[in-house]
């Protein structure tokens, strides 16, 4: 039953198509200033304020198989000196991950570098950076994954040495969802290992690594740090999808060669040289997907290999400086792409901003979202929006508790469940009530039978 589920659950994931939100509202990453105790920096807190944002949100088309796509979102800050001295700010605007919808369309080429960041109408320069992201964002958390150049780690280094062991699989005896598994018998803390597209199958303590594998396939191990003392020793199993079960089958693993290199290497080895990502950025987010994957000295990474490029968060690093007692107003503008509900007809947008990085402004004033769309707003969130010309509108004063959510559609009303979530709850519900129908209806069968079988034991025991 519980293979049932997950089944489920991975069709409803399947039939509507996500993304990771809009993260937006640039955070204070680091600033300098002169108060009258010398020069401070982002160890403390920034006194400049958030007179006023406005968040404007163009979205004249939804993402579709179109060549184009050109919805962006623009925030711009009335910001405040209350101090008596300049103050320079280090800004950071994180807006989301590259997209993954199931259809074809080059959103790098309209992607990041399209939009401009201003201060007080000029244009002012900007760094693309990213980051990895776990796919749950949170503020102190994903700014201190931004790093000036390549991070420090206590055990991760660029010259630390790494041996690449390449192994083949040969006269497996069986061809049915084979797993290749290793116990790492000498734990130990100089050392780490990391099998690609790898789970760990046994308890807590111990170093027990599996990969699937099938004749004459291929695979790697990294050795991080310290080298083995003896070989790896591999033992292949069959493993049956639906019980979990495992049998011990015969089969070959031979080690066919090693390859000496550094961490560098290693973590630069799926580096997207055409994209525009720095590369101490890659380097640091291979190194924190390594750190996040990380059990016992080995660590196991079922997604795949050290290719970061679908799990990076992207972000605008930028600097403003505002003078003592003065404002000035910054409009940073970034492209927004929604999640897609295609269980409603026509298919319902969701558009998220997350307003929360904004809490590291010293106070926060008067919120005005403008959405200038030609398509309708849904739900609850349409009673708090007024209707104009061009979309519509809302004025919040201070921050809410909430992030900003609201769905949009090119009909009224759209047909359908509502929530691909919704049809798996049902369909769930049934299935279990079926199953139980079948216990309970075995059970009555079974009472039954003994019923049955006494009676005729009874009888049998008159004839006698």
């Amino acid at each position: 039953m519980k293979k049932g589920l997950i089944f489920l659950l991975i069709c409803t994931l399947l039939l509507s198509a996500s993304v990771l939100p809009c993260f937006a509202n640039s955070a204070v990453r680091d600033w300098e200033g002169a108060t009258g105790l010398g020069v401070v920096s982002g160890d403390g807190e920034c006194p400049i304020e958030v007179l006023h944002e406005t968040l404007t949100f163009d979205i004249p088309h939804f993402p579709d198989s179109a060549d184009a796509y050109r919805a962006s979102v623009s925030a711009e800050y009335t910001l405040f000196n209350p101090t008596d001295h300049e103050i320079t700010v280090n800004l950071a605007f994180p807006f989301g991950e590259y997209p993954r919808y199931p259809f074809e369309a080059d959103f790098d080429e309209i992607g990041a570098n399209i939009y401009d960041i201003t201060l007080d109408g000029k244009q002012i320069e900007k760094t693309l950076r990213h980051t990895y992201s776990s796919g749950v964002f949170e503020v102190a958390e994903d700014l201190d994954k931004l790093h000036d150049g390549i991070m420090e780690h206590f055990f991760y280094s660029p010259e630390l040495p790494v041996t690449k062991y390449t192994y083949v699989v040969s006269t497996i005896s069986r061809e049915n969802y084979i797993l290749a598994r290793v116990k790492i018998e000498n734990q130990d803390e100089e050392r780490r290992i990391f099998v690609p597209n790898s789970s760990s199958p046994y308890e807590e303590g111990e170093v027990h690594l599996q990969t699937q594998v099938h004749n004459q396939s291929f695979f790697s191990v990294y050795v991080i740090g310290k080298d083995l003392e003896s070989p790896l020793e591999w033992e292949l199993y069959a493993q049956s999808y639906y019980s979990g079960t495992s049998q011990k089958v015969d089969g070959t693993v031979e080690l066919i060669g090693t390859t000496p290199m550094t961490y560098y290497e290693l973590a630069m080895s799926e580096y997207h040289e055409d994209a525009d990502i720095l590369e101490a950025d890659w380097y640091n987010a291979v190194t924190d997907v390594l750190s996040s994957y990380e059990s016992y000295y080995g660590i196991t990474h079922s997604d795949g290999d050290l290719d970061v490029y679908s799990h990076l968060l992207r972000w605008y690093e930028y600097e403003i400086t505002i003078p003592a007692n003065g404002t000035v107003v910054n409009r940073v503008t970034a492209p927004i792409y929604p999640d897609i509900d295609e269980y409603y007809n026509p298919s319902v947008y969701t558009y998220r901003y997350l307003l929360s990085p904004a809490s590291t402004w010293a106070d926060f004033g008067t919120l005005e979202i403008v959405i200038n769309t030609p398509y309708f707003i849904l739900e609850e969130e349409g009673a708090q929006y007024q209707k104009t010309e061009t979309g519509y509108r809302r004025t919040l004063k201070g921050l809410p508790d909430e992030e900003l959510r609201f769905l949009l559609c090119s009909s009224e009303n759209p047909k359908g469940s509502g929530s691909a979530w919704g049809i798996a709850a049902v369909v769930t519900i049934l299935g279990l009530f079926v199953f139980y129908a079948l216990i309970a209806g075995t059970f009555v069968l079974f009472i039954v039978g003994i019923v049955f079988l006494i009676r005729a034991l009874i009888r049998h025991q008159k004839l006698k």
